[in-house]
């Protein structure tokens, strides 16, 4: 690929982010994302916390947002947690609590398949009944049920991967730097694998596995390199402060719209491949197209 082809793909996709107005999409998808926070986190820690503890799980995603937000945003974090969990604690029958604590995880979920159902040009099918609006709530809390399964295993790998380091160094002496930073590979590869799922399960379209992982890998390095830039601000930067006591949730609002910004950004990538391969997007049979004219490589160039 020369330059120019380079040049061209990158115009139809600022072209793509500015038709889809991805922009508008991240903000309301950080804000939803906020909201539903503290009751995901949640349900990741309980179900983390039968293999390690809840004192371990919630212990090491904390420590995970530190890095990421900084320290004030992961105090005002836990605090969210907590507050979840003396909520739960109340008197409040269990059963609307379950149902409060599932809508909650689902509507973040929700309002990512309305976004990616946006740029894949599709929406459901008018009329679809009430079944199908609890198949896409289950079809929701399933992702979260899913990402809970991959920060477990990134968690156990990442404790294995520093006990087997700190045990090579103890044997061979030296720093065996190559076997640490195998840490942060694995780390890639789940973050690709969670894309992968996002990409492929929550849009209303038919995608091959194929365009899925070349597009999943794509926002992967997207994210990778994105998250060391936004942490870098938000830890350097003193415009954030001018919010007071509301400056934890700021940081924490910033985080998730760049982090959006980045998810819909590596959509449209994949958008585009699968559009330069010449294929044509087929809505799932529940689904349908909303503008022909928005899926035709031809309008974006």
């Amino acid at each position: 690929m020369d330059i120019r082809n380079v040049w061209q793909s990158i115009k139809e996709l600022v072209k793509l982010w500015r038709i889809d107005r991805v922009s508008s999409l991240s903000a309301a998808l950080a804000f939803y994302t906020v909201f539903s926070l503290a009751p995901i986190l949640l349900i990741c820690i309980v179900l983390i916390g039968f293999f390690l503890g809840e004192a371990a799980a919630q212990g090491r995603i904390l420590e995970h947002a530190s890095d990421l937000v900084g320290a004030k945003a992961a105090l005002q974090i836990q605090t969210m947690i907590e507050n979840s969990q003396q909520a739960g604690k109340s008197r409040m029958p269990q059963l609307i609590g379950i149902a409060l604590l599932i809508f909650g995880t689902t509507r973040v979920f929700a309002e990512l398949q309305n976004g990616l159902n946006r740029i894949w040009g599709v929406m459901p099918k008018p009329g679809r009944g009430l079944l199908n609006v609890i198949k896409d709530r289950f079809l929701s809390f399933s992702m979260v049920l899913g990402i809970a399964l991959l920060l477990l295993v990134s968690m156990v790998l990442s404790v294995a991967l520093a006990a087997m380091s700190s045990f090579l160094i103890e044997m061979f002496g030296g720093n065996v730097y190559f076997f640490m930073r195998l840490e942060y590979v694995v780390s890639f590869l789940i973050i690709t694998v969670l894309f992968a799922m996002l990409f492929k399960i929550l849009p209303d379209v038919i995608l091959d596995w194929k365009d899925v992982w070349i597009g999943a890998f794509i926002t992967a390095i997207l994210f990778s390199l994105g998250k060391f830039i936004v942490s870098y601000y938000i830890n350097n930067s003193g415009r954030i402060s001018i919010f007071g006591a509301a400056s934890s949730v700021i940081i924490i609002l910033i985080w998730f719209y760049f982090s959006s910004q980045i998810l819909f950004i590596g959509v449209e990538i994949n958008k585009l491949l699968v559009l330069k391969k010449g294929k044509t997007i087929k809505p799932k049979e529940s689904a349908m197209l909303v503008d022909e004219n928005r899926t035709n490589l031809e309008n974006i160039s």
